[in-house]
């Protein structure tokens, strides 16, 4: 018997558990789904949208279209990941709202913005194009944590939105930029120059489709191996930003000399960096990229000057090692360079005697010392 009621007492206590949880939930279900103002936060595609700003404590980010490219200019000017910033927007225009509560409901319930974390807000969002004008506020998380409250365009009521949408929102300047050291098109590039302190000047070229060594020697160039130079070249990221970032905002309306002083500081000098120059066809100015000396708090890191010379990361050791070089490094290995169907006649010699190979139409023939079929 006393086991008997030890049961009732554990499924009362479950029972009241789960009404408390269903309480919790209703108070995020606010109307009915016919009640609900909007089911999609945005009801127009965002492909308008040329400026975003997001405003999170004293951090700002400020994000600008020009043309087809996106770029970062508070704060402080800086590329960014351009697959990064659509899968915001796409954040945005796919999010969905999963409930709203209007302010007289707010009113008749004796809640106020601040119980919803929106006043103040945390963060603001603005998504600004030639014919719209989107300000969102994020507040605080649902007690389930997979919402989050938005007042949207100073409207009287709040919506409930997947947390999701904050998720993707950059925390800093840093987490949406760039990381790559080169931009362009790969497949466009016909000029390759490796400039290294107490190594051969090294200058590719590729005019006539195939790689050719051009300094310090005219050579082939093994069309591999500069083809993987470039691979590694565009698949290098920056492991680590150095300047600027949000810490040293402020240095970056830094006087000439100050510019040049870091610039040695780093090692970029042209007696000390490993500068990487590449030229695609039909571009005036070549993009080039200097690796600089290791950095002293890591040691499997080394400084770098980025394309554009407007950013300075640190990218793995392995990345610059790819690029010290000689000029054998990357010549052609092959003894003989035609392609095999463009011969039409070949002379070999055993001793005195001549054998001759004549090839017509993809067919081999003997024509000495005897005429015959050759063996394919």
């Amino acid at each position: 018997m006393g086991n008997r009621r030890i049961v009732i007492f554990l499924m009362c206590g479950i029972a009241v558990c789960l009404l408390l949880l269903w309480g919790v939930q209703r108070r995020v279900r606010f109307l009915p789904a016919q009640a609900k103002v909007k089911i999609v936060l945005f009801e127009q595609p965002l492909e308008a949208v040329d400026d975003v700003t997001i405003e999170r404590g004293d951090t700002r980010i400020g994000l600008r279209k020009q043309g087809e490219r996106w770029d970062m200019y508070a704060p402080f000017s800086a590329r960014v990941d351009q697959g990064a910033v659509l899968r915001l927007l796409d954040a945005f225009e796919s999010a969905r709202v999963t409930d709203a509560l209007s302010f007289q409901e707010l009113r008749r319930r004796e809640l106020s913005l601040r119980e919803f974390g929106l006043n103040p807000a945390h963060t603001r969002v603005e998504l600004n194009g030639p014919q719209q004008h989107d300000q969102l506020l994020f507040g605080a998380f649902s007690p389930l944590c997979s919402d989050i409250y938005v007042r949207m365009n100073q409207l009287d009521q709040v919506l409930v939105v997947p947390a999701g949408l904050y998720i993707q929102l950059p925390r800093t300047a840093d987490d949406i930029r760039s990381r790559r050291l080169a931009h362009g098109d790969r497949t466009l590039i016909r000029s390759v120059e490796l400039r290294a302190p107490g190594r051969p000047f090294i200058k590719l070229s590729k005019d006539t489709g195939t790689w050719r060594l051009v300094q310090p020697a005219t050579a082939p160039a093994s069309d591999a191996k500069v083809e993987a130079l470039l691979d590694s070249l565009f698949a290098a990221r920056v492991e680590r930003f150095i300047w600027p970032t949000v810490s040293n905002v402020m240095d970056v309306a830094e006087t000439e000399s100050a510019l040049k002083t870091r610039m040695s500081l780093y090692g970029f000098g042209a007696d000390s960096g490993l500068q990487v120059q590449v030229q695609e066809a039909g571009v005036h100015a070549p993009a080039k990229i200097v690796f600089g000396r290791p950095m002293d708090s890591a040691d499997e890191l080394t400084y770098v000057l980025i394309q554009g010379a407007d950013a300075i990361g640190a990218v793995s050791n392995a990345v610059t090692d790819a690029f010290r070089l000689l000029p054998s490094d990357l010549r052609d290995p092959r003894l003989f360079l035609e392609m095999p169907g463009s011969i039409r006649r070949l002379h070999v010699y055993f001793g005195d005697t001549l054998f001759v190979l004549s090839q017509t139409n993809a067919v081999w023939r003997l024509d000495a010392p005897v005429s015959d079929i050759a063996d394919q």
